[in-house]
């Protein structure tokens, strides 16, 4: 859409630049036109002055020469050519010639007489430089004495006229540029309109297209949600009137699942308003890819259909690295999940292959499956959020339009790419590379230690919260690692317990009656500024005052595998096992 508007722009310039310049050449021819015109009947104009100015000075001469002159008196008629050019300002010369026509005085020391003499031993044309006049000089009875002829130089008109022309010509040019400006600024100003129109045209569409987008993610959103609720809500119904507790086991169960996809659900959501907004945040730890792959194709195969394999060889070799385990674990069972999800039959083959240069370890990612496969109208816009790849098929799968998104995101803030290949009926295949420096190998030692071993972390938390029953869950979880904790059902009753008690760590929410959160954890920090507080929200987004007053966030709901590894990095492990193992 922009690339069409874009073109029609460039059209309507070449359009507007072709009339600018037609505009100009009219202008220009016109003016030339003009000022020929002018300068022909300005010469004209000087000419028949001269003739007018001639006539007038020899008619005076004349009565001058028959009264008081005879033509044979030299000093009189050197004279009268002065007088006369004095009159004239010096344009004239007058010669003198008898009633036979013989040249009996001429002005020999007359600028324009040496200039005729200079011109025609030049070869010059003498009627170019001069205009010349003759006039009869008649006595008192009207007899014939003489003649007279009067001679003016074209030059003080030509260099009249150049004068003129010159003056025309700058000031046509000036014209020509304002004109010029007018029409680029009126083109700029059309096409600035123009531009504008398109843009809002086109903002509009997008707009339509992303609230129609939106529509259908909100109506996809309702009835994934509604789906886990109406689980949830019915097998408790169930559980409370079920005879034997492998049936009650069973229901719990389901109930469990429908929470984790709730879960599952509500955590895209999170993370894709974390990443619009900016605020999402790497945290880089020591950890084994291989364990790291393994745990993730476990934790994906309740997931595989009746009738499809899984299949995953993870590489003998130990590959510690340092990233966001975290984040690329979402990736790895995003696509995985994919995969699973739209493969009726067949396989899923989960792969990796593995590069060391220098200190940096690169990974290339395969996640392969033979389902149902992608649609070629659905390819160009399948990482876009809201658009689901199948939405138009009748196959009945879980996903909000989010997850792909998601992933390539996160893949590219890592520094990373991400790609599929995929054909209806023959599956997909995606794949990405990503680039970690490389870690300690002890690191993965920890994760080969067995699993029954004793470990618990130290420490006294103090859980902030409103909810009762968001204080009771947390304090069934940290009893469970053998932690202490203390409730407080506000910040004032925090801020109490902080002066009775010594704490290691307090978990904080941050909106509370009384005094919230952020107003708590600001006292506090003021009595013991090295206490960690964390902040335990179920909004994704950290207000700047928060982040002023809280060392860390845990997100809401809670997480056992992601509450454990955040209170790793700010309490002192018993063991050097992962906390996550006893979940």
């Amino acid at each position: 859409m922009l690339k069409e508007s874009s073109n029609k722009i460039s059209k309507s310039q070449r359009i507007a630049f072709a009339a600018i310049g037609l505009v100009v050449l009219v202008i220009s021819v016109s003016s030339y036109t003009g000022i020929k015109l002018i300068l022909d009947s300005h010469r004209e104009s000087m000419i028949k002055d001269f003739q007018v100015r001639s006539n007038f000075l020899a008619k005076t001469v004349e009565s001058k020469a028959v009264l008081n002159l005879m033509l044979s008196d030299t000093a009189s008629l050197e004279k009268i050519h002065q007088e006369v050019s004095k009159a004239s300002y010096g344009e004239c010369a007058v010669s003198f010639f008898n009633s036979k026509g013989e040249q009996v005085w001429s002005p020999s020391n007359s600028n324009l007489i040496q200039q005729q003499a200079k011109s025609a031993a030049g070869g010059l044309r003498v009627p170019e430089m001069f205009l010349t006049e003759s006039y009869e000089i008649k006595d008192n009875l009207g007899t014939t004495v003489g003649f007279m002829e009067f001679k003016n130089s074209t030059q003080k008109i030509n260099q009249r006229l150049s004068d003129l022309r010159s003056q025309f010509i700058f000031i046509d040019f000036l014209f020509i540029l304002f004109t010029l400006f007018i029409c680029v600024w009126s083109f700029g100003r059309v096409m600035k309109y123009n531009r504008n129109q398109c843009e809002a045209k086109t903002s509009m569409k997008l707009a339509e297209r992303n609230n129609e987008l939106q529509k259908k993610f909100m109506a996809i959103m309702s009835h994934e949600l509604r789906t886990p609720l109406n689980a949830i809500s019915g097998f408790c119904s169930l559980i409370r009137t079920a005879e034997n507790e492998p049936e009650k086991t069973g229901y719990l169960n389901i109930i469990n699942e429908s929470a984790n996809s709730m879960r599952v659900l509500v955590n895209d959501i999170l993370d894709y308003t974390k990443i619009t907004q900016d605020e999402l945040h790497f945290n880089k730890v020591n950890f084994c890819l291989n364990d790291l792959m393994a745990q993730t194709v476990k934790m994906c195969e309740h997931k595989r259909r009746e009738g499809v394999e899984l299949i995953f060889e993870p590489q003998s070799k130990l590959l510690p690295v340092v990233g966001d385990a975290n984040r690329l674990r979402q990736v790895l069972i995003n696509l995985v999940s994919n995969a699973l999800k739209f493969t009726f039959k067949g396989t899923v083959v989960v792969s990796y292959k593995t590069h060391l240069k220098g200190n940096e370890w690169s990974f290339y990612f395969e996640v392969k499956d033979s389902g149902v496969g992608i649609p070629e109208d659905k390819k160009a816009n399948l990482f876009t959020p809201y658009v689901q790849a199948h939405l138009d098929m009748d196959i009945e799968v879980e996903s909000t339009g989010l997850g792909l998104s998601i992933c390539k995101r996160l893949i590219e803030k890592m520094g990373g790419n991400i790609g599929f290949t995929s054909a209806v009926g023959h599956g997909s295949n995606f794949f990405f590379e990503v680039r970690l420096p490389c870690g300690q190998i002890e690191d993965c030692n920890s994760y080969l230690i067995p699993k029954g071993q004793e470990h618990q972390l130290n420490g006294k938390i103090l859980v902030v919260d409103d909810v009762h029953l968001n204080r009771l869950l947390l304090e069934k979880i940290l009893s469970k690692w053998g932690l202490i904790s203390v409730s407080a059902a506000n910040g004032v009753e925090a801020i109490e317990k902080v002066k009775e008690e010594n704490f290691d760590l307090i978990l904080m929410d941050l909106e509370m009656p009384i005094m919230d959160g952020i107003q708590a954890a600001e006292r506090i920090k003021k009595m013991q500024a090295d206490l960690p507080i964390l902040a335990c929200s179920a909004n994704p987004i950290l207000s700047p005052e928060a982040k002023a007053n809280m060392d860390g966030s845990v997100a809401k709901p809670i997480n056992q595998a992601e509450l454990a590894e955040t209170l790793q990095r700010w309490l002192e492990p018993s063991t050097r096992r992962s906390l996550a193992e006893a979940l």
